[in-house]
């Protein structure tokens, strides 16, 4: 019921930022875009080029209604599996597409946005497409997917 008040949506994830007049926000891309805008004054994990802030947006967008929904769904819901992980197969593509001609998704530098695709994307590979080559289909996914592992903030 408390987290209610804060989230009117119910779900995680929520951050108050006590260090910003208790601003509170919710939903994970939205949180992610926040910290790295208020906090990342350096663009250490951001991007500071105002058409690179709308690229961000782009790969944000697509995550939170291209990857999250179908990601999700692909180990629960019986009926729909088959459909579910052929969403993950298209999804997987478009993002081959674009790794297989540039190291990151936006600025040429790990940023937030890559770490927004990676807990689905884990999840996936993991469970939801089990006895499927992911590197001989993904190459370039794959190879992104681990470097990104491989970082200590996003273990």
């Amino acid at each position: 019921p408390g987290h209610i008040k804060l989230n009117p949506n119910g779900w995680i994830p929520t951050i108050i930022d006590h260090k910003n007049n208790e601003f509170t926000l919710w939903g994970s891309d939205a949180i992610l875009e926040y910290i790295a805008y208020i906090y990342d004054t350096e663009g250490k994990f951001s991007v500071k080029d105002p058409l690179e802030k709308y690229k961000a947006l782009q790969w944000l967008f697509f995550q939170a209604s291209g990857q999250g929904p179908y990601f999700g769904q692909s180990i629960w819901v019986p009926l729909d599996v088959k459909r579910y992980k052929n969403k993950i197969k298209r999804v997987f593509s478009v993002l081959e597409s674009a790794l297989s001609k540039q190291d990151w998704l936006v600025g040429g530098k790990y940023t937030f946005v890559d770490l927004s695709f990676i807990p689905w994307h884990n999840l996936a590979v993991e469970s939801a497409l089990e006895n499927f080559d992911t590197l001989k289909d993904y190459p370039a996914l794959i190879k992104w997917a681990e470097k990104i592992n491989s970082c200590p903030v996003a273990k």
